[in-house]
């Protein structure tokens, strides 16, 4: 038996389009420069008979952009003004077009559900948008959209139907009663904060290096942000190796690093984990795919290395939840503490936002009582306010300095406002019964944002 088992979460997101736009130059650039290359790593594992050594948690938002094919096109055109532009000596971006172009045919979807059916990899959905789930969950509605949608989404555009391993909370912003959403949609784990995991309804016997069970089934596993650090933390993470400026040092860079991650992780988990259970313990971190990319031209690269590190024999092997709960399904049963936030989680940038979703919450769940009534345009009605509303939650606002994913929080509270406004709209129409389906239509363009929402999942089963 293993002495214990590291598990490595990528989050993997992108923020949507403001209302009414497309697909748009910063997609581009994070497609070429973060998403191409980590599914170049995960590719590369996969081909070398690498199994379970990275969970990929990616977004229904992320989803649609990558299934777009005005995305795909800008991703593509990028990838050609890197490769093509003087600056390509290592010949890295030539290499990634070809991956890109020749394998895949420029489908981010190709190349994500490859890895999957590889077995490297274990997809699973964030939830439907990242909001600050304590704030708004507490509407039922808006907790199974946030959840039941987005694990059919994932399971959907993948063809993965029925097994959707886990679901990952934006944030780990888990609060109590969302196990029961969690648990009754079909994902069998989540992740939580690591002090929020600690003072639940019981102490947990192994700290961190152990899942508690919930009572409705859904296991909860307490993120370490330990490992991680020297990915995260701004003042001395891998990418300010200077080495990394020189294409000539930026392979040792990246091995050197490689190796320094997983080895002090082995020996950080060795030295705090306790393993007096019948079931080995499980180490599990989690770090966002932008902190991989962006002013880290090498991430890629350092995760590739990591990957095949991790995929060697070890007395602590790599593995994903999933994995490990078909191997050791039981545990102490318990739930973590609801995750703690400020007056900004709850009202951001001093608005009353959050207050106006859930107010919108209740108008939804209204109208999805009676969507019998509604007809199949009334449904596509129903389908485009649960898009709207989920949007307008997506408190995504913020990202690495200089990065793709960087938004002024007062545009970001503008988006907000543009999505209720739509969701306001069409619940005018159609409580007035006048729906007109070539605005209807005008609502739905764009990226296919959760494209197979179905209003019957927002009902209780």
């Amino acid at each position: 038996m293993p002495r214990g088992f590291l598990s490595l979460v990528v989050e993997m997101h992108h923020r949507l389009p403001a209302p009414g736009r497309g697909p748009g130059g910063d997609w581009a650039v994070a497609a070429s420069g973060t998403y191409w290359p980590i599914l170049k790593a995960i590719a590369t594992a996969a081909d070398a008979g690498a199994s379970e050594v990275l969970t990929l948690a990616v977004s229904p938002a992320w989803l649609a952009l990558a299934a777009d094919p005005t995305a795909q096109a800008l991703a593509r055109a990028e990838l050609d003004r890197r490769a093509d532009g003087g600056s390509d000596s290592t010949g890295r971006w030539h290499e990634l077009r070809r991956l890109v172009v020749d394998r895949w045919g420029g489908d981010p979807i190709a190349a994500l559900r490859r890895a999957h059916e590889s077995g490297a990899v274990e997809v699973i959905p964030t939830t439907a948008s990242p909001a600050w789930l304590p704030s708004v969950a507490d509407s039922p509605v808006v907790a199974r959209a946030q959840v039941a949608l987005a694990a059919a989404e994932v399971e959907g555009v993948l063809g993965i139907a029925g097994k959707a391993g886990g679901i990952w909370l934006p944030h780990l912003s888990y609060r109590p009663g969302l196990e029961d959403v969690i648990a009754e949609s079909g994902p069998r784990y989540f992740g939580v904060a690591a002090e929020a995991f600690r003072r639940g309804t019981v102490r947990p016997p192994r700290d961190l290096f152990g899942p508690l069970i919930t009572p409705p089934g859904a296991a909860a596993f307490g993120v370490d942000p330990e490992p991680t650090q020297l990915l995260t933390d701004r003042g001395r993470r891998f990418a300010r190796d200077p080495r990394y400026d020189d294409p000539r040092q930026a392979a040792e860079a990246v091995a050197d690093h490689a190796q320094h991650f997983v080895t002090a992780w082995r020996e950080s988990a060795e030295r705090r984990a306790d393993r007096s259970e019948s079931a080995p313990p499980i180490s599990l971190a989690a770090v966002s795919a932008h902190d991989l990319g962006g002013d880290w031209g090498a991430g890629g690269d350092w995760l590739e290395r990591t990957l095949l590190i991790l995929a060697a024999p070890s007395p602590w092997p790599a593995t994903t939840p999933g994995r490990f709960l078909d191997r050791y399904p039981e545990g102490p049963v318990g739930l973590p503490g609801g995750a703690a936030g400020g007056l900004a989680a709850a009202r951001p940038q001093d608005s009353d936002v959050l207050d106006r979703c859930r107010e919108a919450a209740d108008l939804l769940a209204d109208a999805v009582g009676r969507r019998d009534r509604h007809g199949p345009l009334g449904n596509r009605a129903l389908a485009q306010m649960a898009r709207e509303l989920l949007a307008s939650q997506a408190l995504d606002w913020s990202g690495p300095p200089g990065s793709a994913s960087e938004l002024d929080p007062v545009e970001g509270l503008a988006r907000a406002e543009g999505h209720l406004a739509r969701f306001a709209e069409l619940a005018g129409l159609l409580l007035a019964g006048r729906l007109d389906p070539a605005r209807l239509a005008a609502l739905e363009a764009g990226p296919p944002y959760l494209a197979s929402l179905d209003p019957a999942r927002l009902v209780p089963r």
